[in-house]
């Protein structure tokens, strides 16, 4: 039988839950005192949940990224496209949809924020994500899953694979999938003619933040985004996101702390403002820890294969498979390999891609290694694997995937 929580953690999580509440109250009046702090998909955010990555890609591109405080689609010409990342207001879907049928280019990344009132529109459904038990995900958490192409465009040019973080699924009944699931049931993004224009859809707004361009297939993701909303004649592009607010001739302008404010009916002092947003700022912070990957480049092991290098004790032969796995997902993503290719045939794409000579003879013996160990799996007997070997293995992975991280292909 499981144990009841302890009663202080009981008073803990409801001491949380009862500040969180004034906090959202009152959420008008602190933001128009307090000091504002970066936010989740903020452009100014260099954290691993801000957008300062995507936004220098975009000057990298040469491609022009208007960062209105409020926009209104009135001003933004046929030849301009919008991406809206997390959306928190109401959309106006009526002047999205003429802007759009008109010949404008519209994304809409987005998971569980109000981009679905748009994609309702034109008859996509967005649902939550049942994984199968055979999911392709990212060093084996289910938490991110990867997303392959489902057909050939522009926004799929030179992706292999896109990693999500807990995304949701779209439905159409016409359409095909642009990224899907390795099983090509779970249709994770979308993209569609309306009129004289184009709807992107994609059911994870996390996709383009910082942390996750650091892997090979989103960053190139966010690049053909960017180049496909600015259009063959170099448009700009307008980014919207959280609570901007986007306005067109069906609806007035409001912002979210001005909806607030109305339904706020205390008048807290401004220390205790200040002390519930710190509270909830390390809160969420904590929490975020086990939500999303650490900052890493997409070419590193993941950390259980060397953070817990001393509790590694009685290493296993499932673990020892995983890392294989784990391995191989890694340079196939580096080489931009398909399938389920051979040792030989990845040390082949290795050169191909010029890899140095000693990075591939040392990948070519660690393969081979790991290749006899997989071949044991059938066995009855249980195979001991010695701790100072499982973490030289390990350890050599670590090398050889930094030495590919300095010298991307």
């Amino acid at each position: 039988m499981r144990k009841t929580p302890a009663t202080g953690h009981l008073w803990l999580s409801a001491l949380y839950m009862f500040c969180l509440c004034i906090f959202l109250r009152q959420s008008g009046y602190g933001v128009a005192h307090a000091q504002p702090r970066a936010s989740d998909y903020a452009v100014d955010n260099r954290s691993w949940n801000g957008l300062s990555r995507l936004q220098e890609l975009a000057s990298t591109l040469s491609v022009e990224l208007k960062l209105p405080a409020r926009l209104d689609l009135a001003d933004v010409p046929r030849s301009d496209g919008i991406l809206l990342i997390h959306p928190q207001v109401s959309l106006p879907v009526a002047a999205l949809s003429e802007q759009i049928r008109r010949g404008g280019r519209v994304a809409v990344l987005d998971d569980l924020g109000t981009g679905s009132s748009l994609l309702e529109a034109f008859q996509i459904e967005r649902l939550p994500t049942m994984l199968p038990d055979d999911a392709l995900c990212l060093r084996g958490q289910r938490a991110w899953p990867i997303a392959v192409p489902g057909q050939r465009h522009p926004l799929t040019n030179g992706i292999h694979a896109l990693v999500t973080n807990h995304p949701q699924r779209l439905v159409h009944r016409h359409l095909q999938p642009l990224f899907s699931l390795a099983d090509g049931r779970r249709t994770l993004a979308l993209v569609g003619a309306v009129g004289d224009g184009r709807l992107v859809s994609l059911s994870d707004a996390s996709v383009v933040m910082n942390n996750m361009l650091a892997f090979n297939g989103n960053r190139r993701f966010a690049e053909n985004l960017l180049r496909y909303l600015a259009g063959p004649n170099g448009g700009r592009v307008w980014l919207i996101t959280n609570t901007t607010p986007l306005t067109g001739a069906s609806q007035p302008p409001m912002s979210l702390a001005q909806y607030l404010r109305r339904w706020g009916q205390l008048n807290l002092p401004e220390p205790l403002i200040y002390g519930v947003a710190w509270f909830l700022a390390v809160g969420l912070s904590l929490s975020a820890m086990v939500v999303l990957p650490r900052w890493a480049a997409y070419g590193r092991v993941h950390e259980r294969y060397f953070q817990g290098e001393r509790t590694v004790e009685q290493p296993t032969l499932p673990q020892l498979l995983q890392f294989r796995r784990d391995f191989r997902q890694l340079l196939m993503t580096h080489v931009h390999a398909d399938g389920d290719p051979s040792t030989a045939d990845l040390v082949a794409a290795m050169a191909k891609h010029g890899v140095a000579e000693q990075t591939i003879a040392e990948t070519r013996r660690l393969l081979s290694t790991l290749d006899s160990f997989s071949s044991r799996a059938g066995r009855k007997a249980p195979v001991r694997i010695p701790s100072p070997r499982f973490l030289r293995l390990t350890r050599a992975g670590r090398s050889i995937l930094r030495a590919l991280d300095s010298n991307p292909p």
